[in-house]
């Protein structure tokens, strides 16, 4: 059910996205998430009622960023409980089009009741992450007011940022992640001034290589120790092989590799259903910590530090009466090719674990290929079941270099565990201080050349479609623009947008969130 709500959700951002094309200004953004205050009760007695919010079409509420909390006369402030949100196609808990409810329910007078919320347009391909927003919804003193509490009028920028800035000019804006004809555009012609808004989903040309990685794998499970010298033994127990026609050991040797191919495509779905959980969790530290910890426990396990054989619960399904079932053989030969992919034995089950959390984790970070890598796995194991079978290939003889594709196996795993233990490390709590991003800003503005073009790349890890421009911005290409027309490009990270100083920024230019770039070029400030 989770699947077919997320590929509704998908089919109703797709249709309404042409909505987020035009410019978004601090208005129109308010038009998207409209909210109203109601109440049947407010005496001293208590107070009942109701906040709703009516998300526009082709828009969204973070469901983890939006809060409403109701102030009490004596100051108690209660945060009400929230509707169930839906799950986005990435795994992310969110508030899509339509009229959501808050009921509000407090034993005193209410004084006042305020919202924090953050949203997003979606743009066709690309969402468009907007400014935290935090909202007086209503008020003992002035009744319902719908007024911003941090009003941009306060906010500035920090003084040597403010100083850089007054040396530049802006040419043009970009929000949102252009095709590449619109930002070849935007960069070949820095006189034109044009507001462009659109996005376009950069194909990840890294999944070639995983699967490329995942295929070759899966064909040299065949080769570690635990399985190449039971494959005689599997063929003769499933009635293929030596003694069977080749049509008869092709069809159950076919059958028993679709029952290794089936058992890992049903771990992808596992991981779907359950990858979602690892969205909300993708940029802590901790949990990327976790992930490296269970790739290097596997890593061990590849090395002999210790033994992960879970077909030693093989027993466990086996008949007392015998192990011959009265099943047709091609059933039989899928059965029990089920059961040797699910019972895998030590040079397996770290690889087929590590293949399983791989996929859920690149689920919940919008890859969703990632799904498909347990089944190609398992297609890649069974591939030669049907030949073997058949009799029309030959099994090399096992030996001593059986250990040493299950060591590389090992290798490639411990070098994910440090990857992920990196990027746990780059995440830990206090490893970005926002105040030193805009320090580092405005270093960077005041060492540009007079008359030199800047173009600022307005980026935030948890931004997807932050890290798929980095990507369009250098290719070959784009590279080559840059450099024929002498812009010189600086990535600012506003990694919190509630700051004040990065709320400063984004007010200045009227962008309305992440991703953003701003071509600027050193003159006077107009």
């Amino acid at each position: 059910m989770r699947k077919i709500t997320t590929l509704l959700f998908s089919v109703l951002f797709w249709s309404v996205g042409v909505l987020a094309d035009a410019p978004e200004t601090a208005a129109k953004q308010a038009d998207n998430f409209l909210w109203q205050c109601s109440f049947s009760e407010n005496t001293a007695r208590g107070a009942v009622g109701q906040v709703s919010c009516q998300v526009a079409a082709g828009c969204y509420l973070y469901a983890e960023n939006t809060v409403v909390t109701a102030v009490a006369a004596d100051g108690r402030k209660i945060v009400l409980d929230s509707p169930q949100p839906a799950q986005s196609p990435d795994g992310t808990a969110i508030y899509p089009a339509g009229k959501w409810l808050w009921q509000l329910k407090i034993s005193d007078r209410l004084q006042a009741v305020k919202v924090d919320f953050q949203g997003c347009i979606v743009n066709r391909n690309g969402d468009i992450c907007l400014m935290p927003q935090e909202m007086l919804l209503w008020s003992a003193d002035s009744g319902s007011t719908g007024r911003q509490i941090a009003a941009a009028d306060n906010l500035q920028l920090p003084p040597a940022l403010a100083a850089a800035l007054n040396k530049f000019t802006l040419q043009k804006k970009l929000s949102g992640l252009p095709e590449m004809p619109e930002l070849e555009k935007f960069l070949q012609n820095p006189a034109e001034v044009p507001e462009i808004k659109s996005a376009a989903a950069t194909a990840d040309k890294g999944f070639y290589w995983v699967f490329l990685l995942v295929i070759l794998g899966g064909l040299a499970l065949n080769l570690t120790p635990c399985i190449l010298p039971m494959i005689p033994i599997n063929l003769a127990i499933i009635g293929a092989g030596s003694g069977s026609s080749r049509y008869v050991g092709f069809r159950r040797g076919a059958a028993y590799a679709l029952g290794i191919t089936l058992a890992y495509g049903t771990l992808g779905a596992v991981a779907a259903l359950t990858g979602s959980g690892f969205g909300e969790l993708n940029s802590s530290s901790i949990f990327n910590w976790i992930v490296a910890g269970i790739f290097l426990l596997l890593g061990l396990g590849m090395f002999g530090v210790y033994e992960l054989d879970l077909s030693r619960f093989s027993n466990l399904l086996k008949r007392k009466g015998g192990n011959k079932p009265n099943f047709w053989p091609e059933v039989t030969a899928l059965g029990m090719g089920v059961m040797a992919a699910l019972l895998a034995g030590a040079c397996v089950a770290p690889v087929v674990i590590t293949v399983v959390v791989l996929a859920a984790k690149l689920y919940s970070e919008g890859s969703y290929w990632g799904l498909s890598l347990p089944f190609i796995l398992g297609a890649s194991m069974a591939l030669p079941w049907p030949l073997l079978g058949a009799g029309l290939s030959v099994l090399p003889k096992p030996g001593a270099w059986m250990k040493y594709v299950k060591l590389v196996m090992g290798i490639v795993i411990i070098a994910m565990a440090l990857y992920y233990g990196y990027l746990g490390w780059t995440l830990r709590s206090g490893a970005f201080d926002q105040n030193k991003a805009l320090q580092e800003l405005a270093v960077e503005l005041e060492a540009a050349a007079p008359g030199q073009l800047v173009l600022v790349d307005c980026w935030a890890s948890w931004c997807k479609n932050c890290h798929a421009l980095e990507k369009v911005l250098t290719s070959e290409k784009i590279q080559h623009i840059l450099q024929r027309n002498r812009i010189k490009v600086i990535r600012f990270q506003a990694e919190k947008l509630s700051d004040p100083g990065v709320r400063a920024w984004m007010e200045k230019y009227s962008l309305p969130g992440l991703p953003a770039l701003l071509l600027l070029q050193k003159g006077s400030q107009r």
